[in-house]
């Protein structure tokens, strides 16, 4: 059998018309690839020239609308990824991130919160801080350069790019806008943000409508960005 795992970058388009890797993730939501469920297939059906295996972790809901066995000798399985931990992938992979803890170089714009503070694993923006102060207690998390980005009609976004990857390839299959909740703030306030401002700056956070809204992103300038990446199984 010939296996790849299905793997999510998070990516943020910076005002500088840079992308920033934010996070990976190897246990993919099916919400966003049940909305664009054909152009899943038919990405998969372009690489390989027929209908492949699908098998998916029982953690992911609706897993059973994911899951698919074929006669194919091709496996795309979503069930974790070896790095999952958000310092381990910085330290295996060179990616262009935002800077990390003593590295940070905390921008000027006054619209954008300036640091980020993380779990070293979670999920759906689960125990994230964003603050417009400096911060020095972290809690045993690590404290990540905010990126200001583009807007969408006045909302900041990330993107959501799904690939399969092995150890000698790399396949993007989803190019998706993931947008924020809540208009970005105009003139933020110093301080840690509440719960609620968060949602004009964090995409995936399970507050809220408890709606992630996603749409297809056609910039050929990330399909690019994409190809140029050294991103395969380590």
């Amino acid at each position: 059998m010939n296996k790849y795992n299905l793997i999510a970058l998070d990516i943020i388009e910076g005002l500088d018309d840079n992308f920033y890797i934010v996070d990976i993730n190897g246990l993919i939501g099916a919400t966003a690839i049940l909305k664009y469920k054909k152009s899943f297939d038919d990405a998969l059906l372009k690489i390989f020239g027929e209908v492949v295996n699908i098998e998916c972790s029982s953690f992911v809901k609706k897993h059973e609308l994911l899951k698919r066995k074929t006669n194919s000798n091709i496996i795309i399985q979503n069930n974790g990824f070896i790095y999952e931990n958000k310092l381990k992938w910085r330290k295996y992979y060179n990616l262009p991130c935002p800077k990390i803890n003593e590295k940070v170089k905390p921008h000027n714009h006054p619209d954008y919160p300036k640091y980020i503070v993380k779990p070293e694993f979670s999920f759906k923006g689960r125990g994230i801080v964003l603050s417009n102060n400096e911060v020095i207690n972290t809690n045993n998390k690590f404290i990540e350069e905010f990126i200001p980005s583009k807007l969408i009609n006045g909302y900041c976004y990330s993107i959501r790019v799904i690939v399969i990857i092995n150890k000698n390839e790399c396949h993007p299959l989803l190019f998706l806008n993931r947008i924020c909740e809540k208009p970005i703030i105009k003139n933020l306030h110093r301080g840690e943000l509440t719960e609620e401002e968060n949602l004009s700056y964090i995409s995936n956070l399970n507050i809220g409508s408890g709606v992630i809204k996603y749409e297809q992103n056609k910039n050929n300038n990330l399909k690019e960005f994409i190809k140029k990446i050294n991103f395969y199984v380590i």
